[in-house]
């Protein structure tokens, strides 16, 4: 199995996904507390609550990029693509979808043929705001865009 790094800095708000996954499990103790005063079913909406809030919460601090032996995993709140070395056609820079924002892409090819992803890096310096994006300094959204081609062409011999 592939060793996948982020190719810009720290492993992300780890702490905060920690944080908020922990404050997520709190409606589940005052639950347990009193658990003889309740029915099995009644006890069931928070528990699918805490599920769902841990899942999402979770999703939300993988969100990034990451670059490894294999290729290249993008990875957003709903879904995660692995894109092979040999697969990636192109990696650029382009505005964003629905946003005045500056993004890279990456051009991979498919069975269907070619496929156009957007990756959740976005440069700083737009007034765009969105939730479940990185933004990146200038100077390391460049690095990251030359880290990756130069991982494409090694991928590609």
């Amino acid at each position: 199995m592939p060793a996948w790094e982020r190719p810009y800095g720290p492993e992300g708000p780890m702490l905060g996904v920690a944080a908020l996954s922990i404050l997520g499990l709190l409606p589940l103790c005052g639950f347990a507390t009193a658990a003889e005063h309740y029915l099995w079913w009644q006890i069931l909406v928070p528990v699918l609550f805490v599920a769902l809030w841990q899942l999402v919460v979770w999703r939300v601090g993988l969100v990034g990029v990451l670059a490894g032996p294999g290729g290249i995993k993008v990875r957003h709140l709903a879904r995660t693509r692995v894109i092979p070395w040999p697969a990636v056609r192109r990696i650029w820079i382009g505005p964003a979808n629905g946003f005045d924002a500056t993004t890279i892409w990456i051009t991979a090819a498919t069975p269907e043929g070619e496929r156009e992803i957007e990756t959740p890096l976005w440069r700083s310096g737009s007034r765009a705001r969105h939730k479940n994006r990185i933004r990146l300094a200038p100077d390391e959204f460049y690095q990251v865009f030359v880290l990756l081609n130069a991982g494409r062409q090694a991928g590609d011999r």
